[in-house]
């Protein structure tokens, strides 16, 4: 379920289906002896779809009411002409649904002594990439062959069937980068800032939305920064990575002090995930100084496992944050990264679960990217400290129903 244009939102859908008929075989005298074909499987002038059902897939036969010594080729298609009819008979400004959220399988043929088509079908796959607010139309035209006009009627005339598919602004949305398709880092900057983490307490949030998960890791993201020693040199390093390893969603997400222990997550929805830090707790190995949480829940408490004091690695005195980095060079994540914060402080549970709807202070945090642009490359700092990540990769933009 996922296409390539963003919109930040979108409201309930409802598909209606629009049916008329008239004559069409006047020339031959009228068509009153001739087979009729007719379209069965949309029942009713008015079928509605919520966009919880989507994918939703309309299963429909063309049906002849006798037999006949001649083939019926029969076709069901978009006819893009249509849109002017409709807007213009309904006071409308609807535009076409675009091919990237449906498709249709609607030829066939009727052999001599048929009077029932195999079944086609047209699938509604996805509303990702329809614009907030927007009215879209798929007028479909049921039809039998123009060359055949004089062997078969349709009952006068084609069947229209105006599919409608209307944004009530109900449906919320969330927009993300779609990483499906990257197989090297997606790198992402802060032109000439970096922050210094204060007492290195911080909390790391990340909306992720998985369409699904191969074998091997699945490396899906992590701020960046400088780990400073003591004596002041310092080295790139991952903040936290979020990970997941294997089939089933296992993961495996940790940094230079910690393991976390490991969770199953879903696919084909979004799932918020938060690593809180208390930085004054990261030079000793027996109180947690980590927190790790999935949609609010917390999955585990972690004490420094490594780079403490007196550790073979050294203490780190302190990091900074510069960017982030989506995706690495051999570990893919087939699946959309959404709104990314950065807290200066280290968070709660019940401070996470305020805050996972919406951030009810953006002043607390010292980054905050909505991930809703929808197209470009900089992701804007809504926290006001003005930290918009850039990246020099074209990105790919993708939606989904939050």
């Amino acid at each position: 379920m996922k296409y390539s244009k963003i919109i930040p939102t979108l409201g309930c859908l409802c598909a209606a289906a629009f049916f008329t008929a008239s004559c069409s075989d006047d020339d031959n005298g009228g068509s009153s002896n001739l087979p009729t074909v007719s379209v069965d499987g949309l029942s009713g002038s008015l079928i509605n779809l919520a966009v919880t059902e989507f994918p939703r897939t309309y299963s429909f036969r063309f049906v002849m009411n006798r037999t006949s010594d001649d083939y019926a080729i029969c076709e069901a298609s978009v006819d893009e002409e249509l849109l002017e009819t409709y807007n213009s008979q309904n006071n409308a400004s609807a535009v076409l649904l675009p091919e990237t959220n449906y498709s249709l399988d609607g030829f066939t043929i009727l052999k001599p002594g048929e009077t029932v088509s195999e079944e086609m079908t047209l699938t509604f796959g996805s509303t990702s990439g329809l614009e907030y607010g927007l009215t879209y139309l798929l007028p479909v035209r049921m039809a039998i062959d123009s060359e055949q006009r004089d062997k078969f009627a349709m009952d006068g005339q084609d069947e229209i069937y105006y599919f409608v598919i209307d944004g009530d602004k109900q449906t919320v949305w969330k927009s993300g980068i779609d990483m499906s398709d990257f197989r090297t880092a997606v790198n992402f900057s802060i032109p000439g800032s970096e922050v210094r983490l204060e007492d290195n307490t911080h909390t790391f949030e990340m909306y992720i939305y998985p369409y699904g998960w191969h074998s091997g890791t699945n490396y899906i993201g992590t701020w960046r920064g400088i780990d400073f020693n003591e004596s002041g040199s310092g080295a790139a390093f991952s903040g936290c990575e979020v990970r997941v390893s294997g089939t089933d969603g296992t993961t495996n997400i940790g940094n230079r002090q910690v393991d976390f222990p490991s969770t199953t997550l879903p696919t084909d929805q979004w799932v918020l995930i938060s690593i809180s830090c208390d930085g004054t707790l990261t030079d000793q190995t027996t109180e947690p100084a980590y927190w790790l949480y999935v949609d609010g829940q917390l999955i585990g408490s972690v004490a420094p496992q490594k780079r403490y004091t007196g550790s073979s690695q050294g203490y780190h005195a302190w990091y900074t944050f510069n960017g982030m980095m989506l995706g690495n060079t051999g570990y893919y994540f087939e699946g959309l990264v959404g709104e990314m914060r950065m807290w200066k402080e280290c968070l709660t549970q019940s401070e996470i679960q305020a805050n996972m709807q919406q951030v009810q202070d953006p002043a607390a945090l010292y980054g905050y990217w909505k991930v809703d642009e929808g197209s470009g490359s900089v992701l804007t700092d809504s926290s006001g400290n003005g930290l918009d990540l850039t990246t020099t990769t074209t990105l790919t933009w993708g939606s989904e129903i939050f």
